[in-house]
């Protein structure tokens, strides 16, 4: 997209400043939302958010926060990248598998911060990850609230019809620290962190919920 807008090739891009790769990378951007909203159709961008070889750079804008969704972010193991690296046609700078894992690290914690706090769905897809990601694009073009209640409803019609003993009434009780001293979902995340010798620092759910998102339909969706 960057070698279609900007006045000259790649290379050229390469050697501007920051400040001028800023202005085209929102321009960038703004082109295919602007292509996807002639178009009707739903956009799919390969990007990066930071680069990390002398320095962090940072590579994302305000307009990418404005303008994406969702962010799948495609997480194979720092060993990995870094035999891809060693293969591959352009030539990359000779960085260690720590260095890596480090970048990859930052790079994480930086787009979940980024995600919770405009609004994004986040998602990691661990290798090889190709079937769930399609069928996630998928899910993208077709979810929303809308959407979703009609499952909900479809899903509770089915129910009650598969009932024959001619029930009138159903009771729904959420009773987490109201009926029952537990809270589920913290119950949750401990077993998670027991079966997985993971460690939280907080609960992700908690932190979900007190982020910029507070309960919209877009957190509950990141829950899931």
């Amino acid at each position: 997209m960057l070698s279609d807008i900007i006045p000259g090739s790649l290379q050229d891009f390469q050697a501007m400043e920051d400040r001028k790769k800023y202005f085209w990378r929102r321009k960038a951007i703004e082109a295919i939302a602007g292509r996807c909203e002639a178009s009707g159709k739903t956009g799919i961008v390969a990007g990066h958010l930071m680069f990390w070889n002398q320095r962090a750079e940072p590579v994302y804008t305000d307009d990418d926060l404005e303008i994406y969704t969702h962010i799948f972010y495609l997480h194979a193991r720092p060993e990995v990248v870094a035999e891809h690296r060693k293969h591959d046609d352009k030539k990359r700078p000779n960085l260690s598998i720590d260095h890596l894992a480090q970048w990859q690290s930052a790079e994480l914690s930086e787009c979940h911060r980024l995600c919770l706090e405009n609004s994004i769905l986040f998602t990691i897809l661990r290798e090889p990850a190709l079937k769930r990601t399609l069928r996630l694009i998928r899910d993208v073009e077709q979810h929303d609230d809308e959407h979703n209640l009609e499952l909900a409803q479809k899903k509770l019609d089915e129910t009650m019809l598969s009932m024959q003993n001619g029930l009138l009434t159903m009771l729904l009780l959420d009773g987490d620290k109201t009926l029952a001293a537990q809270d589920t979902a913290n119950l949750f995340w401990k077993t998670w962190q027991s079966d997985c010798n993971e460690v939280l620092l907080n609960d992700p759910l908690e932190t979900l919920f007190s982020s910029p998102m507070g309960y919209s339909y877009t957190a509950f969706r990141q829950a899931t």
